[in-house]
């Protein structure tokens, strides 16, 4: 969960996949590299100018997507918030028929946590970033107090260091107002996580001093 939405789309023989006609969905995703095999596909790819071929492993293609691959944007407009009831299908029909352009759609379950209308800006001249790691993801931006989506899959865990709410957009990206110029976003950071985590841990510590004590048995 931790890492992009989607950084790799592979297709073996899906014939209905066209890599031309689905540019709007990758830059959507933030995918970068399409690894691709069905001879249908490769065709496609390689009329596709906003593709490149990089280089090939057996069976495998590897091509690169030209345009630059953001994986957190400000939004441009204000999206369509809806109820959190059934967001599921409704953001697989917006991303169905998802052309650039259009508008986001928004949910969460807290209808609190959504963002005021004043939140959102058209500002051009935000430059956000992030960056993951195995402890979670860092939002840096020069645009505090705005709307920001990041191209991640949401988890209800996701929580903010500077306790900003988080909340769904469609495709299932995380949404957040970021408070400060620097935001980090753990995940797992619930009480059932914690709790396992001990558990794990203690576990982990049982094992080692069984291996330990059945080591000095076996000398003895």
């Amino acid at each position: 969960t931790l890492f992009p939405y989607t950084t790799l789309f592979r297709s073996v023989s899906q014939s209905r996949y066209r890599p031309h006609g689905s540019k709007d969905r990758q830059e959507l995703l933030g995918v970068k590299e399409l690894i691709l095999s069905s001879d249908i596909v490769l065709s496609e790819a390689k009329r596709a100018s906003f593709l490149r071929e990089t280089f090939r492993a057996g069976v495998w293609t590897v091509f690169e997507n030209l345009n630059p691959v953001s994986m957190v944007d400000v939004f441009r407009e204000v999206p369509d918030s809806i109820k959190y009831d059934h967001w599921r299908d409704q953001f697989w029909y917006w991303f169905r028929d998802y052309r650039h352009g259009n508008k986001f759609l928004i949910t969460s379950k807290r209808e609190q946590d959504l963002p005021a209308k004043e939140d959102f800006t058209s500002n051009p001249q935000c430059h956000p970033e992030t960056k993951v790691d195995f402890s979670g993801i860092r939002l840096r931006t020069d645009c505090p107090n705005v709307a920001h989506y990041l191209k991640y899959a949401y988890h209800p865990s996701f929580t903010s260091s500077g306790g900003e709410p988080i909340f769904l957009v469609s495709p299932g990206f995380l949404g957040i107002v970021p408070k400060s110029n620097e935001v980090k976003l753990t995940f797992g950071s619930s009480w059932s996580w914690t709790l396992f985590r001990w558990l794990s841990f203690v576990t982990f510590v049982f094992i080692v001093f069984t291996g330990l004590r059945s080591q000095q048995t076996y000398r003895r």
